[in-house]
């Protein structure tokens, strides 16, 4: 399969790509969907656990961020 979604034959021993010959045994059929490789479901997890992630980090940043200022408060108090 190429990066256009088409499929070629593999190359023979020679490098060369052979031509394929018609086989009537091949049929198309309609509405039929090639599988995906992706889940949704997997994908809509993990975004939200990482966004979640994300939150928790941030608040806790916040919080140290809190913290510091109160410290320098308290050290400018006393100094």
């Amino acid at each position: 399969r190429g990066d256009d979604g088409l499929f070629r034959p593999l190359p023979n021993e020679e490098g060369e790509i052979p031509a394929l010959a018609a086989n009537d045994d091949v049929r198309l059929v309609s509405g039929a969907l090639e599988g995906s490789n992706v889940s949704a479901i997997e994908t809509m997890v993990a975004m939200i656990d990482t966004a979640r992630r994300y939150d928790m980090q941030m608040k806790v940043i916040s919080s140290a961020d809190e913290n510091a200022q109160r410290a320098n408060g308290l050290l400018s108090i006393q100094g």
